[in-house]
């Protein structure tokens, strides 16, 4: 700014465009004005092809990548896979826990003692054929019900559970589960017939 002999003022600044205009005022913008709730409900429950394909992508994401899967170059390497993880799963344990688990279920909902027919001299004889038959039941019955259970927690995205769950604890319950396969494999290992406790300690004993 300079001040001239005859007294005026001569004021000099950088042309100003809009948008430095409106930075240098931080000029703020009124957000626009929310639809009534009947008019926003009424939009969200709208059922239209591209929001329901869009829904069904988001539940049952294999179908977005299935179509475009290459069988000639992927094919192998997934199967390899594949079976690399199953191989390595049984010796970790994960099928002898589900195995452990299904039996115990059976031990408790079909045990010898509903299938003891009466034998020669007094004696109770098992019905092998009616326990193992009603076993099987027990054994399908469960797995459908664990399968319904598994797809409802996926239609949930129950899977965020699993985000809470720290590392310390997930090797604690791994330890513990390969505690539990070893000590109900070790007497068929040694041949030795046990007495079958229930309730607290029933590992130990």
């Amino acid at each position: 700014m300079g001040v001239p002999s005859s007294g005026d003022f001569c004021v000099q600044r950088k042309v100003l465009v809009e948008a430095a205009l409106d930075e240098l005022g931080r000029r703020r913008t009124q957000p626009p004005a929310k639809p009534p709730l009947a008019e926003r409900l009424k939009k969200s429950l709208r059922c239209t092809v591209p929001r329901l394909k869009k829904a069904v992508l988001k539940w049952v994401p294999v179908l977005s990548w299935l179509p475009k899967y290459s069988i000639k170059e992927n094919a192998l390497g997934d199967v390899i896979s594949g079976l690399s993880v199953g191989i390595m799963h049984l010796p970790q344990g994960t099928f002898a826990v589900v195995s452990i688990m299904v039996g115990s279920v059976n031990e408790k909902l079909a045990p010898d003692s509903l299938f003891t027919v009466n034998g020669t001299n007094g004696t109770g004889v098992v019905d092998f054929e009616a326990r193992d038959a009603y076993r099987v039941q027990v054994s399908c019955a469960l797995s459908a019900m664990v399968g319904v259970l598994q797809i409802l927690f996926g239609l949930v995205r129950f899977g965020f559970v699993v985000t809470y769950l720290s590392e310390p604890l997930v090797r604690g319950y791994t330890t513990a589960v390969a505690f539990q396969v070893l000590l109900s494999q070790l007497k068929y290992v040694i041949g030795v017939t046990t007495v079958r406790y229930t309730g607290p300690l029933s590992q130990i004993y």
